[in-house]
């Protein structure tokens, strides 16, 4: 058994997926999954449901998760503690990103953080909001993106951009193309919503309620990508930011309007982890982060680098990410 093979166990838990966390750990797909089978035989257990939509972890895998991260953690810890270059740190950070932010946006993180910090790695793990929060009250993740920031007062957190929000439809769809479409016309369509950890159902419902109508929230499902083949097959709409579906925009898979009177935001916070200190690369992490956002906002874009859907000034917001964040050590 290998630390490296114990790492590349997190990651293919952590994306759910063998060919996304490949090319995170810059491996081909077959080797990352002989060095996972080569594990489990160690082990005697499987460690992975395997099917041709990704990889769950098993109910022994789940637990050799939570033992195997707990460990590496404390290795990477004890070597940052060792570190004396501030400005080349080493070790690692975990980010946890929500489903919806879409991975444009984060990949410029990682690119970003891989460029200025060669010697430190950066890890990212992917779920709803909810899911983040607890991960960050655990300290499985060191940092994190969280949607509706509100609902998690018991996290350092802070907002740092109100994303506007948008409608989704299938490709050429008439009520998207002219680019933005009132709130009053989209509440009696089919919207197709996911339950991802945050209150975006509620956020629709309260803002039909205030204009005296009632929004037509037709089908929760609890999976972004079902979500946009769901729109794309022509099923309904869905409410999301831009950034969650910009790739398939690009492609030409879908279409979106930025829904307004009343705008429609939602608000994105970042969070540090509550417990115990900040390492050097957490904080250069966090630095990082709020220095990328900036540059975004500054440049008149959103978090997807919509070109032509730039978030109206109102809703922007360029909050700096706490203090005790930067001063941590």
């Amino acid at each position: 058994m290998e630390l490296r093979q114990l790492r590349y166990f997190l990651r293919v838990a952590d994306f759910k997926s063998f060919s996304r966390a490949a090319l995170a750990v810059r491996i081909a797909q077959p080797a990352l999954s002989r060095h996972i089978r080569k594990l489990e035989e160690e082990l005697g257990v499987a460690l992975f449901y395997r099917d041709g939509r990704g990889a769950i972890l098993t109910e022994q895998g789940q637990r050799y998760y939570e033992r195997v991260a707990g460990i590496l953690r404390q290795l990477d810890q004890a070597a940052a503690e060792l570190q004396t270059d501030y400005d080349m740190p080493t070790g690692e950070v975990v980010l946890g990103v929500p489903t919806e932010l879409g991975p444009r946006f984060i990949l410029q993180i990682v690119q970003s953080f891989r460029s200025r910090y060669p010697n430190a790695r950066i890890r990212i793990a992917e779920s709803g909001s909810a899911q983040i929060a607890e991960w960050l009250q655990s300290s499985r993740l060191d940092a994190g993106f969280i949607y509706d920031p509100q609902d998690y007062q018991t996290l350092p957190i802070k907002t740092v951009v109100d994303e506007s929000l948008y409608l989704v439809g299938p490709k050429a769809d008439p009520i998207t193309a002219p680019g933005s479409v009132p709130f009053r016309d989209i509440v009696h369509l089919p919207l197709i919503l996911p339950e991802l950890g945050g209150n975006l159902r509620q956020r629709i419902i309260g803002a039909a309620a205030r204009l005296g109508q009632t929004a037509h929230c037709e089908t929760d499902i609890d999976s972004l990508p079902a979500i946009k083949q769901a729109v794309t097959d022509g099923a309904g709409y869905t409410v999301l930011p831009y950034a969650a579906v910009c790739e398939e925009i690009r492609r030409g898979l879908l279409s979106a309007a930025r829904i307004v009177e009343p705008d429609l935001v939602r608000p994105l916070g970042f969070a540090i982890r509550p417990n115990g200190a900040l390492s050097v690369v957490t904080n250069k992490l966090v630095a990082l982060v709020q220095h990328e956002i900036g540059n975004l906002l500054d440049a008149g874009k959103t978090i997807g680098n919509a070109k032509d859907h730039a978030a109206p000034k109102s809703a922007r917001k360029s909050a700096p990410i706490p203090a005790y964040a930067a001063e941590a050590v």
